[in-house]
């Protein structure tokens, strides 16, 4: 909902190792037990709610735990999925593609060509009159484009598709699931580089053969514009990725991140908040949904490690408005997966609720900042300040920069060099707000008519001196401008 529209503003322009998937590994993390393959056989009569479950890794020894971060409140329906979206929706499906396209082994240095293959959730009603965002979702070190079961009949991930759309829970939306590895398949090193097959190979093959937001162009286009319209999302080594590759690597082409049980070589917050400075401003983050069990030994500790204290470090998340740690009860397997496609699909593309918006970020959605006047005396009144944090990304002084509020009357009689003396007390205590809560300031009215002291314009800076001649005014008034405009620059 436009806020904006609802409270009938006007607005005013104020200036995405080592971790396992059911597989476990020898200490120097080269070794993995090769997960077993989903059948490709006839469909059993039953529907299955989840792929295979694979074996539990083994415990690993773990150091002192890290104190535990204060995880934001979930709804309850967030602790499990409703039977009604695991089941076979037969009034509303979608269909799943397989593709191929030519991907390239960036762990080598000429990048030869690889040709790859993927999944592709069409929504039902799919239409290429219609654009549709998309989600890449990435599986485990030990898996494939296999192991989310979009090539099983009864796939978890399109049964849940189908029925969050048809109970009207979603906008219907594209799931891609690829192989992770860009080259290198026997190795662990393609999943690290496969930000590049992301860019290059994999998103523009999807945006000129289906109709997405990306204005695909052979010759090349620009993937940032349709940033808002992409999502990343991965189990265990997958959600390594997410966190590693997409939230701290692909930043600038896409904005909605979901980590499933992140993999141990995640990003930590605190390096998390490091790569996000990389990035300019503009390049905002729709959604970071970061979920693990509280008893898997093999990823439970960077899962959190990635959650913890994340908000404080970096002013591109808020806990509860586009950041959300979700422990659960479970260990590193389907169980909490599925949870995790399930909560984040809900979440993805979707505008945040009405109490978590707020008029900056409709006012910058259309290009413009939101702004509003700030007295010195408001700044300790809690209601003023605290709607200018929130509501508002600019503040303009209201008239403690103005010429009047500024000079110094006893000071100028005093200055034996004859320019103005300023006192910025006020105006500085307005900046420093501004500066601590991340506003930008906007300077007006150097000289104005209106707002400007009498005794300026006479000798001596007295009330009742004879007028300075044009000369003397014009030193004045340009040392005047000069020396405010340079402290509110410094």
């Amino acid at each position: 909902m436009n806020r904006l529209k609802q409270f009938g503003v006007v607005l005013c322009t104020t200036l995405v190792l080592f971790g396992m998937t059911g597989c476990a590994g020898n200490a120097a993390g080269n070794e993995a037990i090769t997960k077993t393959p989903a059948p490709t056989g006839a469909a059993t009569p039953e529907p299955s709610a989840e792929p295979t479950a694979e074996p539990t890794p083994e415990p690993t020894a773990t150091g002192t735990p890290t104190p535990e971060p204060t995880p934001v409140v979930v709804k309850t329906e967030d602790a499990q999925i409703p039977a009604k979206y695991l089941k076979v929706n037969r009034e509303a499906s979608g269909t799943v593609e397989t593709i191929t396209y030519t991907g390239h082994d960036y762990t080598q240095e000429d990048t030869p060509e690889l040709e790859k293959k993927a999944y592709v959730y069409l929504p039902a009603g799919y239409s290429r009159e219609k654009k549709y965002n998309v989600l890449y979702l990435m599986h485990g070190i030990g898996g494939s484009e296999d192991e989310w079961g979009m090539n099983n009949p009864y796939s978890t991930v399109k049964n849940v598709m189908d029925n969050l759309a048809y109970y009207g829970d979603i906008e219907p939306f594209i799931v891609v699931t690829p192989n992770g590895k860009a080259g290198n398949m026997g190795g662990i090193s393609g999943f690290y580089e496969f930000g590049k097959e992301l860019r290059n190979d994999l998103i523009p093959y999807i945006e000129s053969h289906y109709s997405t937001y990306g204005e695909y162009d052979e010759n090349g286009y620009d993937l940032t514009k349709a940033r808002e319209h992409r999502a990343m999302a991965g189990l265990s080594m997958g959600g390594m990725q997410t966190i590693n590759v997409g939230l701290c690597g692909c930043l600038d082409i896409m904005s909605w991140f979901g980590a499933f049980s992140a993999a141990p070589t995640s990003n930590d917050a605190s390096k998390i908040a490091e790569l996000l400075e990389n990035y300019p401003k503009e390049y905002e983050i729709n959604y970071f949904y970061n979920i693990c069990g509280t008893e898997d030994t093999t990823a439970y500790g960077s899962a959190r490690a990635a959650a913890d204290g994340l908000a404080d470090k970096s002013d591109r998340l808020t806990d509860g408005k586009n950041f959300l740690w979700h422990p659960v009860k479970g260990i590193h397997d389907f169980a909490v997966w599925n949870l995790g496609f399930y909560n984040f699909a809900q979440r993805c593309f979707q505008e945040p609720p009405l109490e978590n918006q707020y008029l900056k970020d409709a006012a910058a959605k259309n290009g413009f900042t939101f702004g509003t006047v700030m007295t010195y005396g408001n700044l300790t009144r809690s209601y003023y300040a605290n709607m200018a944090i929130n509501e508002m990304n600019s503040i303009t002084a209201a008239n403690e920069m103005k010429a009047y509020s500024l000079l110094s009357q006893t000071a100028s009689r005093q200055n034996p060099d004859g320019m103005p003396v300023m006192n910025y007390t006020q105006g500085d205590a307005i900046v420093a707000f501004a500066q601590e809560h991340g506003l930008g300031v906007r300077g007006h009215v150097l000289v104005w008519d209106a707002y400007m002291s009498d005794w300026f314009f006479r000798e001596g800076y007295t009330n009742d001196g004879a007028y300075v001649d044009a000369d003397t005014l014009k030193k004045r008034l340009r040392y005047y401008i000069d020396e405010v405009v340079t402290h509110f620059e410094t």
